[in-house]
């Protein structure tokens, strides 16, 4: 019997892209119980867009809040033991929700699973899947002895995830139940670029077993609109988040301490950025999150220069994006 899924799609301004989203939700080989979109105090045609879709959707209206907002909303009133989730610009190959339905039919202990993707850049699909990206012994070191087909780890994912992010929103299902336990997405990380990287971590802390699909049945959309696309503040977004989890998810002390090295890594990519765009304050605030041990002689020489330079008026942590993704 397959798995029955509620979908759940936050948008914001996506009017143009939002009936391509929709299209490829509404043509799976296993149709979704209802597919919910969820507009998050949109300006544009969005309204108009779903209203073309008739009876196949069901259209909620909120007042702008973010997109963890308007996916909580979307989980309030989905009705299926299942809720998967597509952002408004990316895609689904037709058999997204079969091959979910697939690994958690197998494994009926699962309460996660999801799905390889491939970045869609100019309308095209890339080639690389974004799993191949991962570092060569990451899915051998979770017991992934094959790259094709289906797979459930058994073992906690937590430390994994902190080293290389496979999982997105549009490609993960997780049961209704789970997701009340772990109270959905947390709003406060609405204006934050990485705002379901606290999500993903939060639940998979607990170790419980996860369906994987290797195969991409995911596009990822790239474009001018999507915000994610600035790298100094996405790292920040990041920063912050993790910062967050080793504070609040009570990790034993050697996830801590690979939160600690995440956050002096991502600190030392971003001092990178933050010089090359002369924002030497941001420079300075980035390298306290490095041990002096840790700093290369790059870093040691930026920092000198950035101290002899007055720092830009507003620009300590970095700007911070809209409540939309």
């Amino acid at each position: 019997m397959s798995v029955k899924f509620s979908v759940i799609i936050p948008t914001y301004n996506r009017a143009d892209l939002l009936s391509f989203t929709l299209d490829t939700v509404l043509r799976q080989t296993l149709p979704a119980v209802e597919v919910i979109v969820v507009d998050d105090g949109s300006t544009d045609d969005t309204g108009r867009i779903a209203e073309e879709y008739g009876n196949a959707i069901r259209y909620l209206q909120i007042a702008n809040g973010g997109t963890p907002v308007a996916r909580n909303a979307g989980a309030r009133i989905s009705t299926s033991p299942w809720l998967a989730f597509c952002d408004s610009d990316d895609l689904w190959r037709p058999d997204h929700l079969a091959r979910l339905s697939q690994v958690i039919e197998a494994t009926p202990e699962l309460s996660f699973a999801f799905a390889n993707f491939r970045h869609i850049v100019d309308d095209r699909w890339q080639e690389t899947p974004k799993f191949d990206l991962a570092p060569g012994d990451y899915w051998r070191q979770l017991g992934v002895a094959k790259r094709q087909g289906d797979a459930v780890i058994h073992q906690p994912i937590y430390p994994s995830l902190l080293r290389f992010q496979p999982v997105f929103p549009s490609c993960i299902a997780i049961s209704r139940a789970h997701f009340d336990r772990m109270g959905g997405f947390d709003p406060r990380f609405a204006r934050e670029l990485s705002e379901d990287l606290e999500f993903t971590l939060r639940c998979n802390r607990e170790g419980l077993p996860v369906g994987v699909v290797l195969d991409p049945t995911v596009g990822i959309r790239k474009h001018a609109g999507n915000i994610s696309g600035n790298a100094i503040d996405c790292t920040l977004g990041e920063i912050r988040i993790l910062r967050f989890c080793r504070d609040h998810h009570r990790p034993p002390p050697a996830w801590a301490r690979l939160i600690n090295d995440q956050i002096a890594l991502r600190s030392t990519g971003a001092i990178h950025c933050a010089f090359a765009a002369g924002r030497p304050d941001l420079v300075r605030q980035l390298a306290a999150n490095i041990p002096i041990a840790r700093r290369s002689w790059k870093i040691w020489v930026k920092l000198a220069l950035a101290s002899l330079r007055r720092p830009a008026a507003g620009a300590v942590s970095g700007s911070r994006p809209p409540a939309n993704a």
